[in-house]
């Protein structure tokens, strides 16, 4: 008869939340034997930048306390699951605790570099803003802040975007926007890339002992994707597709969820079920 085992965080190895270690009562021999995923629940809970993944800071440069050179600034985004938007707000926030804003005649605060979507042109847009040569009436600059107004184009703000962070954005690694004209009009980018806001849009599900010697890595049973929101419930129910395992005696089976890069990825919920059915390979059985 078919043979279903159950796997969740009890069997949960390392603190990472990727690796399952599901260990059988007692020794078990599978002469013949095949198995398949019959159903993952787990949450969407796997950040797109973080400090792990090395895609989390790119830099701008804003005018230097004379006016006629820059001074350069690293953002670093904390690790979290992020939209462009979300990227904006944390650079405007960077601005903010800076001091590298003005505040018009209306309390309304104005930045130098705005990140947007572009959905027409499936693009991120870059633009970059010429800051005034000098303090617009009604206008006023924030307390503390040691910077002066550009009296040269290259005292412009700009931004720098690094590489691995580039690919969220789809920019090319070591893109540098330049100072606006002093005075001109601003410049605008589009993304030369196609933007991959979420590098890991699909996860693998790994198992061993899986006898595949066309696979690479050979363990793949099947690929989990995140079709609902952020650290909503992830229910799949694929149809049996039966994988044969290794002829042997097995104590255990090690069940894991790779990234595009065939590599375990942290996965912050630890709340995740997955069941297999194992069977001879002379049964039939139908989902």
């Amino acid at each position: 008869m078919p043979s279903k085992i159950v796997v969740d965080k009890s069997n949960l190895i390392g603190t990472d939340n990727n690796t399952f270690i599901y260990n059988f009562p007692s020794s078990v021999a599978f002469p013949n034997h095949e198995i398949a995923l019959s159903s993952v629940d787990m949450y969407y809970a796997w950040f797109n930048i973080s400090a792990a993944l090395r895609n989390n800071t790119f830099s701008y440069e804003f005018p230097d306390a004379a006016g006629t050179g820059v001074d350069t600034f690293t953002v670093i985004l904390e690790d979290g699951l992020y939209e462009i938007a979300t990227i904006n707000e944390r650079l405007q926030y960077e601005f903010i605790q800076n001091g590298h804003y003005l505040i018009d005649s209306n309390a309304q605060y104005r930045y130098y570099i705005n990140l947007s979507l572009n959905i027409t042109r499936y693009s991120v847009q870059i633009d970059v803003f010429s800051l005034p040569a000098s303090l617009p009436s009604g206008w006023t600059k924030p307390v503390g802040s040691t910077w002066s107004f550009p009296s040269v184009t290259a005292a412009n703000p700009a931004i720098l975007i690094a590489a691995e962070f580039n690919l969220i954005i789809g920019y090319a690694a070591g893109f540098d926007s330049g100072p606006a004209p002093l005075g001109g009009s601003p410049l605008s980018f589009l993304s030369t890339l196609s933007p991959n806001i979420q590098t890991n849009n699909i996860l693998y599900v790994s198992v061993s002992n899986i006898d595949n010697k066309y696979g690479s890595p050979s363990g793949i049973v099947h690929t989990v994707t995140p079709n609902v929101g952020f650290g909503e419930q992830i229910r799949e129910t694929p149809e049996f597709s039966f994988n044969k395992l290794h002829n042997g005696v097995y104590n255990s089976l090690t069940i894991q969820f790779l990234g595009t890069n065939k590599q375990p990825i942290r996965i912050e919920d630890p709340n995740t079920t997955i069941t297999f059915i194992i069977k001879d390979k002379t049964q039939t059985i139908y989902a």
